[in-house]
């Protein structure tokens, strides 16, 4: 099984967090869960999307963070939803830089399959002020309005746009590459319940991380965390 990671459209905007290089006065209440959901909040409310992009739920799945303490650390972890009867893991893949989508080859897909995701895709762990879905390497994630062949209909799609690295670290002038009719966002984990597993499955609990997370995403005021 292979899915695109589809996102809900709400009728109106989310305000956009602060980006992590930026200096806040403040942070949201943070919460903590071993499940969660992952909300999308549009970090250049200019290019949003018409409505907005809220939810990546992708059928109602809710995912958890899987790895050692020490892997979850060190952004060494990965983002897992069990499916199935019984439950199988399903994780979260982004395809690498020299990877393509085959109907969009200019994009890199980010889908739900069977396994254990792509490594390092994890939530931000601290001194981060924000918890937050990291991609594992420089770059965003984008919303975008894609057709999907198997559904022959366009969905709302979440994308990984690498960064064009500048060759002078020191410098810390990175590009980003957002798709056009793209608009960058960050996904956020809104607590949930992590589902009990019962016998039979592949998938086990037993990495599952406590993860740092919000209570209600929307009701988060942004403009109080400006610097």
């Amino acid at each position: 099984m292979r899915t695109s990671l589809f996102l809900g459209l709400a009728g109106t905007a989310p305000t956009a967090p602060l980006n992590s290089g930026q200096v806040a006065s403040c942070y949201p209440a943070s919460s903590s869960s071993t499940g969660f959901h992952l909300v999308a909040n549009v970090t250049e409310p200019s290019t949003d999307l018409t409505p907005s992009p809220k939810r990546a739920e992708s059928h109602g799945m809710i995912f958890y963070q899987n790895g050692t303490a020490e892997e979850i650390r060190d952004g060494r972890g990965s983002i897992i939803t069990d499916g199935g009867t019984p439950a199988f893991p399903f994780g979260i893949y982004i395809q690498a830089e020299d990877r393509f989508d085959t109907a969009y080859p200019a994009e890199h897909a980010m889908t739900i399959q069977l396994g254990s995701g792509t490594t390092r895709v994890s939530l931000a762990t601290l001194p981060s002020p924000y918890s937050y879905l990291t991609g594992g390497a420089q770059g965003l994630f984008v919303a975008c309005p894609r057709t999907i062949a198997y559904y022959g209909a366009e969905f709302v799609v979440v994308r990984f746009a690498y960064d064009t690295v500048d060759s002078d670290p020191t410098l810390n002038a990175n590009e980003h590459n957002v798709p056009e009719g793209c608009t960058a966002i960050n996904l956020l984990p809104e607590c949930d319940t992590l589902p009990e597993l019962f016998g039979g499955g592949v998938s086990s609990h037993e990495f599952a991380a406590t993860s740092r997370c919000y209570e209600d995403v929307a009701a988060i005021d942004w403009s109080d965390c400006g610097p």
